[in-house]
């Protein structure tokens, strides 16, 4: 079962440098044309971390929610490949979000 579209924007957007919700949060609210907020980007970080797909890279030196940066890891960036055109069939930006 393919990730949810938040989730899966998020870990496009952690493959080619590691980022946090302040990071990523404004791009993926663009891509997704709906409002999402730094505690959504990262409890989906925490999702996905929980599932291996992200790694957390460093931490600081922004307080809560933004001192905690994640990096896709091998199965995060497989998922992304796997999953990205069933759950965005008109969206070619991976990782781009």
């Amino acid at each position: 079962m393919p990730l949810d579209p938040l989730p899966l924007v998020v870990l496009g957007a952690s493959m080619q440098s590691p980022e946090a919700p302040h990071t990523i949060r404004a791009e993926i609210e663009t891509f997704l044309k709906m409002p999402v907020t730094e505690q959504q980007v990262l409890e989906a970080f925490r999702t996905l971390e929980a599932s291996g797909l992200v790694a957390v890279d460093s931490h600081g030196p922004h307080p809560p929610p933004n001192d905690v940066w994640f990096m896709a890891t091998r199965a995060g960036r497989q998922a992304v490949d796997r999953d990205w055109d069933t759950v965005f069939p008109s969206k070619e930006a991976k990782g781009d979000a």
